[in-house]
């Protein structure tokens, strides 16, 4: 998709840097490059990927520049318009330097990649070899010595960096399609990269946060509702549906009531085995109803007792009572499912459930106690801990302030750019550490987390006396 209106939103896409989860451009420095540049052609995406290396990096600002009209396209000599045209003067590929060897100096296209190779593997003597070769060869188009030396110069520079169009634009093909997928179905994109990448902790987590700040709703592990994997579903009438980042750059088109829930395998420390049995039950007998009959349909023996208590920390037990209770309650959970599968299997039950008895008759009551729910922010350690996120929605997003109004940036965007420049940001202390100084004053170091990434604070002697009180673990 590189022509038409359905492509120009993912140029749209490309050109705001929401581009976390699209191919090769997801880097900090690549989204800005991005935004400043606003690519509209194909064309754009093949240059950027092939400058955004080692050397070339450089040219990027007069790339841009010269893109919008801002800096005048420069040819050394009238007979590189031809070839440099289309990337605005600049010599960018391999392809393009092996053209200026063969029409301005008289080489073959072979002997042309040849001098390419020996470049791009600094062999100082066939360089020097070819040098004198190609100012000879210019000379005999009526091209200047210090002409043909300045243009040598640029071919040395970039052979050794240059890109292969033909890989580029491969490259690129993916990164359109990737942008264009993502700016006209971002749940079934969001949903299809968690899916491939559920194994990668980190990546799913970036993709979580993502996707909530794309006004995604991101549903927690249910017994009853959530399959092996991630999976698209509709949200439940009693749940709110994310507010999204009042600061994102793109307006996704995300449809009214969707949204993207847990897999139960995606829980840490449970496993695809565990799940499976949960899943096959349900499957052969709907919904579970309640504790008892999740009991009475699975042995828990076999689901095994840590994958449970995961389970439940993490909230896919919690329609059937408060964490605090289901935890209390595992062991007896365990041991009447033990005992009403060994009386099936030793035939016991087998004409009670040949006559259609329901489970409650089956297996033991499970009894609740009467005991306090556990506290919120242990529920987001286990959350963050057995999920890598919170399930339900991180701490800033239940905030009542509009934070695009007072923060100036991301802490994954404190990159060299903001250096010994002042920031404001907003997040959820994770973690401080308080330390002396060698006169015996006290600061701290503070782990701050906001949707789109975490950074590390210090906070100076003077500013931690002012502020410590408010240094908490879990505070926003």
């Amino acid at each position: 998709p590189f022509e038409g209106d359905e492509t120009i939103e993912a140029f749209k896409l490309l050109s705001s840097g929401e581009v976390s989860g699209v191919f090769q451009v997801e880097s900090a420095g690549m989204r800005r490059v991005l935004t400043e540049m606003r690519p509209h052609l194909f064309e754009h995406i093949i240059a950027t990927i092939s400058l955004y290396r080692p050397g070339p990096l450089e040219y990027i600002p007069n790339y841009i520049r010269r893109l919008h009209g801002e800096e005048e396209v420069v040819f050394k000599h009238e007979m590189l318009k031809p070839i440099l045209a289309e990337t605005l003067g600049i010599c960018i590929y391999q392809e393009q330097i092996i053209q200026i060897l063969q029409q301005l100096a008289g080489y073959t296209l072979g002997e042309a990649d040849l001098v390419r190779r020996a470049i791009s593997k600094k062999k100082a003597s066939d360089i020097e070899k070819h040098k004198k070769i190609f100012i000879d060869g210019c000379g005999k188009k009526g091209i200047s010595k210090e002409t043909a030396t300045a243009i040598y110069g640029d071919i040395e520079f970039f052979a050794r960096y240059g890109f292969n169009k033909s890989h580029a634009a491969d490259y690129a093909v993916i990164t359109v399609q990737t942008a264009f997928l993502k700016a006209h179905y971002p749940v079934d994109y969001m949903a299809a990269l968690l899916l491939i990448e559920r194994d990668k902790t980190e990546k799913v987590v970036n993709f979580l946060n993502e996707c909530r700040r794309m006004g995604i709703s991101v549903l927690p592990p249910d017994v009853n509702y959530s399959g092996l994997d991630f999976e698209i579903q509709d949200l439940p009438a009693d749940i709110e549906p994310v507010r999204g980042d009042p600061m994102i750059n793109y307006h996704f088109p995300v449809p009214e009531g969707s949204a993207i829930r847990f897999g139960m395998a995606a829980v840490k420390q449970v496993g695809e085995g565990p799940v499976q049995m949960i899943l096959d039950a349900r499957n052969e007998g709907g919904r579970f109803k309640s504790l008892e009959d999740f009991a009475d349909r699975v042995d828990l023996r076999k689901v095994g007792k840590r994958p449970l208590e995961c389970l439940i920390k993490v909230g896919a037990f919690d329609r059937f009572g408060k964490r605090s209770q289901l935890l209390a309650v595992l062991d007896q959970m365990v041991a009447n499912s033990a005992s009403v599968h060994d009386a099936r299997a030793s035939g016991q039950l087998s004409m009670f459930d040949l006559l259609g008895g329901d489970a409650a008759a089956a297996i033991s009551a499970i009894h609740l106690p009467d005991i306090e729910e556990v506290k919120g922010r242990e529920k987001l350690t286990w959350e963050k801990e057995l999920l890598g996120v919170y399930a339900a929605s991180h701490p800033m997003q239940n905030l009542s302030v509009d934070m695009s109004k007072i923060v100036t940036c991301y802490c994954n965007e404190l990159t060299e750019e903001y250096h010994d420049k002042n920031v404001t940001l907003a997040g959820m202390i994770s973690d401080v550490r308080v330390i002396n100084t060698k006169k015996g004053d006290q600061m701290a170091f503070v782990n701050l987390e906001d949707l789109q990434g975490k950074c590390e604070v210090v906070v100076f002697p003077r500013t931690y006396a002012e502020i410590k009180e408010k240094l908490v673990a879990d505070s926003v």
